[in-house]
């Protein structure tokens, strides 16, 4: 494997696991439409514009994870046999399923000692995650299980498979395959299909084509926020930005960017504990402050990497006293 490109996989880690705290941080689905009302003296249209913009940008960051997941998933693998197939299959048993089902358990734990809603059956909080932000080691599950099928698709569909895969997603004509997002299906096959078609020759292209395609989307995106093509000019933006994202990490790598190295260490563990306790905190810190849409924004911008700082810290401790029990629960080797 390219070994720019591998760094900058592991360069995108900890930024995009700071994306996905700001997408929990506050509810951007419960704007239904923008209100370009600059009359309004109370700062909500400052809240509303900027809740919109940095979630519509913060959405990349799943699509990116699945792309990764996918990519390095079958890069080894220009022949995918059963003996390639059962290999990986036991090593997502130690990296995926594991840390699913502990970080779900304590998930309920957590909601049982803060007295919110409990599960009504065990059973339940491993098809809809008790830490719901595992919806997504949920899926990628279920992707690897199938995974000789995308395979199939990759190799024998060629240009026509990504083509009509596409299609598929953009059109939302199967949001959802049985509990698993079509969308989570679609980026990681995107991945697998990049990593068999020469995904390193187009990386080292000129990106201005990229950037100017992907400002183009962003701007469309939020533009057209809540009216009816919004959907389909979101998913095509997802697809643009997801490679511009990869394009980006790697010519930072190539200007010798590198991120200390318990940021890229603590990444996952940002990712599958940010929702037990360190948002919650991050954002009771502002308890004390007017209640207003100005101190909202600026909670906004901050308690996300509050939140990150407390998961860091906990992450820095816990590899301090016991790092065989870390790497355990997050199923690191």
């Amino acid at each position: 494997m390219d070994k720019t490109l591998s760094q900058a996989f592991d360069l995108l880690r900890f930024p995009l696991a700071v994306l996905v705290v700001f997408l929990h941080i506050d509810n951007a689905p419960s704007i239904a439409v923008l209100h370009y009302d600059w009359s309004w003296n109370d700062g909500r249209w400052l809240y509303e514009l900027t809740i919109v913009a940095v979630n519509i940008v913060a959405k990349i960051a799943v699509p990116c994870f699945f792309f990764i997941s996918g990519y390095l998933f079958f890069y080894k693998n220009k022949i995918f046999t059963v003996e390639a197939y059962k290999d990986k299959i036991k090593r997502r048993i130690r990296s995926l399923l594991i840390p699913y089902v502990i970080w779900n358990i304590l998930a309920v734990a957590y909601l049982y000692v803060t007295q919110d809603i409990v599960p009504d059956s065990l059973a339940g909080i491993f098809i809809a995650p008790a830490n719901f932000p595992l919806w997504f080691l949920r899926d990628l599950i279920i992707i690897v299980v199938f995974s000789p099928i995308i395979y199939g698709i990759v190799r024998y569909a060629k240009l026509v498979g990504l083509l009509a895969m596409t299609v598929l997603y953009v059109s939302n004509l199967i949001p959802v395959l049985v509990v698993c997002l079509f969308s989570s299906v679609y980026f990681f096959y995107l991945g697998s299909y990049c990593s068999q078609n020469g995904f390193v020759e187009l990386v080292r292209r000129d990106g201005r084509p990229l950037y100017i395609a992907t400002g183009a989307l962003l701007a469309a995106s939020f533009v057209l926020y809540g009216q009816g093509v919004y959907d389909y000019v979101l998913a095509i933006f997802l697809i643009v930005g997801t490679l511009c994202s990869i394009k980006i990490g790697y010519e930072l790598v190539e200007n010798g960017a590198k991120l200390l190295p318990v940021l890229t260490a603590s990444s996952f563990f940002i990712y599958v504990s940010h929702k037990l306790g360190a948002t919650y905190i991050a954002k009771l810190l502002f308890k004390a402050m007017p209640d207003n849409y100005y101190v909202l924004t600026l909670r906004f911008f901050v308690a996300p990497f509050l939140a990150v700082l407390i998961c860091i810290a906990v992450f820095a401790v816990w590899q301090k006293c016991s790092p065989k029990t870390l790497s355990f629960v997050t199923g690191r080797k």
